[in-house]
């Protein structure tokens, strides 16, 4: 058998013990509400392609350290376990089944003495990043990390001849793999919901440096990629590993080959092209680590034409994931999805991309044409802002103190918005309830929707919400 085999039969066991343990109250590989969580490969069988997003730095002015600070620099720590709501809520209500996101980013939560080896991962990022997995779990969304991204771009040269010395010198990688990555494997493997790891965010994107630090060659990074992946192999053998490149697929097997990778990767941001692993000879099944559009403004009628063609076309030809590039509140360019007036609110572009994960949920569930289902999308006690449905002749605001009892905050024909209500892009909707609400107690809101026939649908309740 091959370690990726080996790997497999190995997760496929820890999860049969997990749920035949379940049953007795012992262990569980539930959430709140039941959930039996998959495996990324189980998902992919089941739905054949997972629909995800990728978040690198998570509040204003954030550089990443927001985790847990440490890092080369000191970087102290500001982590806003709000922002993080917003995130998945918002990736939730998009209809994306699984979040990523750099939680190394500038060596954040890693702990280095005067020499840069690793002595430790710091407490505090451990905590900050179990609440991260607990989040994600109280919206149903799959977690994809990372383990190393590309450390160019925010080392200047006298820093990265000591960096990536992780890469090159065994004694340093080593002691990175035992104090820092091994932890974080081994709490991650407590959360059944983080199903994915990239080893490698775009490990030739250091290649402009391998001329200054000493033996930092492609057969180092190699070895260091493999080391990563044994590491996976040895603390969480239920993750799908994977290694977002940014050359050619077609040089992918040959770069890659050979590491034990559950799926080959790369970063897409040409014109919408995507290839067909079949034609590419490839040994593995193909993610998108990535996925981008240069050029194309973040409007609704440009995003519908080019990621509706896009997302198709992944699916037609075989690609087994995709991770959206990019949910970001600062980051306001053309593939951002936060809106540029500082108000936390969605951008119109995302509308597209919630309606292509609806049809495409209808599809797999054999419900082609059904009613959408609304969504509560991030919110305070002040807005409460939702999703729309297609084909809606209602649609009703609903708020409760228990999730079981509802009351109508404002209903209304989408074809008729009262002036309570903002629309404030097509479909996407804004109320405020502050002035109805006690102070201390937290609400819970959802949205009903009804078409002409009479079909109801319902979003899922709220983030608890207090004035």
């Amino acid at each position: 058998m091959t370690k990726r085999e080996i790997r497999k039969s190995i997760a496929s066991f820890v999860l049969i013990f997990l749920i035949a343990f379940s049953a007795f109250g012992c262990i569980t590989v539930r959430a709140d509400g039941g959930k039996i969580w998959k495996t990324a490969e189980e998902l992919i069988a089941e739905q054949g392609f997972i629909n995800g997003v990728q978040m690198f730095e998570s509040y204003q002015g954030s550089t990443g350290n927001d985790i847990g600070g440490g890092g080369p620099f000191g970087y102290s720590a500001d982590f806003r376990p709000e922002v993080w709501k917003q995130f998945f809520a918002n990736s939730k209500a998009m209809g994306f089944q699984i979040c990523k996101f750099w939680n190394n980013y500038q060596m954040c939560g890693i702990q280095f003495d005067a020499d840069c080896r690793v002595v430790g991962c710091g407490s505090n990022y451990l905590k900050n990043l179990r609440t991260i997995f607990e989040l994600a779990q109280e919206q149903d969304l799959y977690i994809s990390l990372t383990l190393m991204s590309h450390i160019e771009s925010y080392f200047p040269k006298s820093w990265y001849e000591k960096m990536i010395r992780l890469v090159h010198n065994e004694t340093y990688r080593n002691l990175f793999i035992q104090n820092w990555v091994r932890p974080v494997l081994e709490l991650s493997a407590q959360y059944p919901n983080v199903i994915m790891v990239d080893l490698y965010c775009e490990p030739e994107a250091d290649g402009s440096y391998w001329n200054i630090a000493r033996g930092t060659s492609w057969e180092n990074m190699q070895s260091f990629i493999s080391d990563l992946q044994e590491a996976v192999e040895l603390y969480n053998p239920r993750l799908a590993t994977y290694c977002s490149a940014t050359i050619q697929p077609e040089k992918i097997s040959k770069l890659y080959g050979g590491i034990g990778l559950d799926y080959y990767s790369y970063d897409n941001y040409s014109s919408g092209s995507v290839p067909d692993p079949y034609d590419l000879f490839l040994d593995c099944p193909l993610v998108f680590g990535e996925i981008g559009a240069n050029g194309v403004s973040n409007t609704e009628n440009a995003v519908s034409s080019y990621y509706n063609a896009y997302l198709n076309n992944c699916i037609n030809n075989g690609i087994k994931a995709a991770f959206y590039w990019l949910y970001h509140p600062t980051r306001l360019n053309a593939q951002s999805l936060i809106d540029d007036n500082n108000t936390a609110r969605l951008r119109q572009a995302t509308w597209t991309l919630r309606t292509w994960a609806s049809d495409r949920i209808n599809t797999v569930n054999g419900t082609p044409g059904a009613l959408d289902t609304p969504a509560v999308m991030y919110s305070t006690g002040d807005y409460i802002r939702w999703f729309g449905a297609r084909g809606a002749v209602s649609l009703t605001l609903q708020r409760s103190t228990d999730k079981e009892n509802w009351s109508t905050v404002v209903t209304f024909n989408p074809s008729s918005v009262p002036s309570s209500v903002t629309e404030f892009h097509p479909n996407m909707y804004e109320y405020d309830d502050s002035s109805s609400l006690e102070a201390g107690i937290d609400y819970y809101y959802r949205v009903k929707a009804t078409d002409s026939s009479e079909n109801v649908t319902y979003s899922l309740p709220s983030y608890p919400i207090s004035k």
